[in-house]
């Protein structure tokens, strides 16, 4: 359970004041721990990183496959999954942001197989839908997700109840152009 103490004071400190702000020792004095503790668990403070990147991405893909459970049809399910990454996006925002190294992080995910394996069931929906998967049709799928998200999380005009109505319309459209 230390584990996940340290993580989340290590989130909700970047939250707060940014990841490059966020120290092992402002982590430690948080939770009441010893710097050496965080370092023996987590090597440094790119370490304790890759270890919130790591349970972004398997927490993001439980989040995709809730949401194809009882969704058949390759558009529907697109359409569930990308709101699906919407939702958790507006969840974990200070995760998310370091899943996907915005907000002033740097740090490299070591293990960039993380992020590929998370992201499966949006790479087999398109096969789905098109016969095919590249690069290109992913990073289309990609920057309309990530891009409204971006947008979304900084823009607070848009109201939810609006956001989500206009994403799915986003990704129908994208379906639109790539079915076969």
């Amino acid at each position: 359970m230390e584990r996940c103490e340290i993580i989340k004071a290590a989130v909700d400190l970047a939250r707060k004041q940014g990841w490059p702000k966020t120290t092992v020792r402002a982590i430690a004095k948080e939770i009441g721990y010893s710097t050496i503790k965080i370092y023996s668990d987590f090597g440094n403070k790119n370490g304790l990183f890759k270890a919130i990147q790591k349970e972004g991405f398997l927490a993001l893909r439980m989040a995709y496959d809730a949401s194809e459970e009882e969704v058949q049809e390759p558009a529907n399910r697109l359409v569930a999954l990308s709101l699906a990454h919407y939702e958790f996006a507006m969840e974990h925002k200070p995760v998310y942001q370091l899943m996907f190294q915005m907000a002033g992080t740097n740090c490299d995910l070591e293990e960039e197989g993380q992020k590929f394996k998370s992201s499966q069931p949006i790479r087999d929906a398109i096969f789905e839908l098109c016969g095919k998967v590249d690069r290109t049709l992913f990073f289309n799928w990609w920057v309309i997700a990530h891009g409204f998200i971006v947008t979304v999380a900084y823009d607070h005009q848009i109201p939810t109840e609006e956001a989500k109505p206009m994403l799915k319309q986003m990704v129908q459209n994208f379906i639109k152009a790539i079915s076969i």
